[in-house]
């Protein structure tokens, strides 16, 4: 019986929003403050000065209004800044009760490290998806890659309080398992040798293996990373088949095809990588605007109909749906005119 987390869609509901058109998913990113340091954070993670522009809680709460209006029910918040960080902590908790009482389920990003007992319990009562970073077990190798001497210790404290409190309790519904925790692990070269230990840790304690690439934005972009043969490797280990898609191990990103993605200043993209007609994220609107017209603009039915050109549509693996090309990782250029994906370090061996 395979595993998902429980504040993510069904098969059958992305099948229904992908042939309706639904906006069903949102991604929303919190203030960016942040205590760690990480090497290949797909942003500049670190403390900003507040600025005017900035989402304020009334803004976060209109458009979780406006996204359940458009039939929306997933809300997403990525590590753009540390949720949990003292100045974000706040915000946090309001964005998730809104959604709560609106009916919409939440899974968030987290170094979890900053959670204590207090804030555990409240992220239960909220019925929150905890989604950790986890790289290694190994404290000098984690340490590391965060930037922060003890992070690994703190975040194992923080781990053994919320298996205590259930969080990874099996739970059934009408597609499986799910689970509220899941761990976070990008593939590096300091940690290839322990993915097929954290998979397993993962499958063992009924905690969601989200396992991917490095996204090559921001700090990620200048990272040395993993050689395409060690990827492929460790798929085939893992799966006991090849690699189909640059993306999720036993899995490839379908969110573009029913979710929306917005900036902690009100900016609206399709996802959080796409490449605009000079090298910057393809903006699609912003929220004084609405969800609405984002979701309905030109760009974005492009992309929902994979109207590509390029490499990765001469790919075996995109051609018959097991991949999207990812659009964070594979297109050069995403505008009204020409969605241009380049193929992935993979392309060759599937192409036809």
């Amino acid at each position: 019986m395979k595993m998902r987390i429980k504040s993510s869609p069904t098969k059958l509901e992305i099948e229904n929003a992908r042939n309706n058109g639904q906006l069903m998913l949102l991604w929303l990113e919190i203030w960016p403050n942040c205590h760690l340091n990480c090497s290949f954070c797909f942003n500049h993670g670190g403390r900003a000065p507040q600025t005017p522009d900035w989402l304020t809680v009334d803004d976060y709460y209109k458009i979780i209004d406006e996204f359940i209006a458009l039939g929306g029910k997933y809300l997403g918040i990525p590590g753009y800044g540390e949720p949990f960080h003292p100045r974000n902590l706040n915000l946090t908790l309001n964005i998730l009760e809104h959604a709560l009482q609106k009916g919409v389920k939440s899974y968030v990003f987290t170094t979890a490290d900053l959670i204590n007992e207090d804030l555990a319990l409240q992220l239960k009562k909220l019925d929150v998806t905890l989604m950790i970073k986890f790289n290694s077990f190994d404290e000098e190798i984690q340490d590391g890659l965060v930037g922060s001497r003890g992070y690994t210790a703190r975040r194992a404290k923080t781990l053994e309080l919320l298996i205590k409190l259930g969080f990874n309790k099996p739970e059934i519904d009408e597609e499986g398992v799910t689970t509220r925790l899941a761990f976070v692990t990008s593939i590096v070269p300091e940690n290839g040798e322990e993915i097929k230990r954290i998979w397993e840790y993962c499958h063992q304690n009924n905690i969601y293996p989200d396992i991917d690439t490095i996204l090559p934005k921001g700090r990620g972009r200048d990272y040395t990373c993993s050689s395409a043969e060690k990827i492929e490797e460790i798929f085939k280990a893992l799966t006991g088949h090849e690699v189909k898609s640059p993306t999720y191990i036993d899995g490839h990103c379908d969110r573009t095809m029913y979710g929306l993605y917005i900036s902690y200043k009100g900016e609206i993209f399709p996802c959080l990588g796409c490449k605009g007609e000079n090298g910057d994220k393809a903006c699609i609107g912003h929220i004084k605007s609405g969800l609405t017209l984002a979701w309905n603009c030109t760009l974005e039915k492009k992309i929902r109909s994979r109207d590509y050109s390029g490499k990765c549509t001469t790919c075996e693996h995109y051609i018959d749906g097991k991949c999207n090309s990812c659009i964070g990782r594979c297109c050069t250029k995403c505008t009204e005119d020409c969605i241009e994906m380049d193929g992935c370090s993979f392309y060759k061996k599937a192409s036809i």
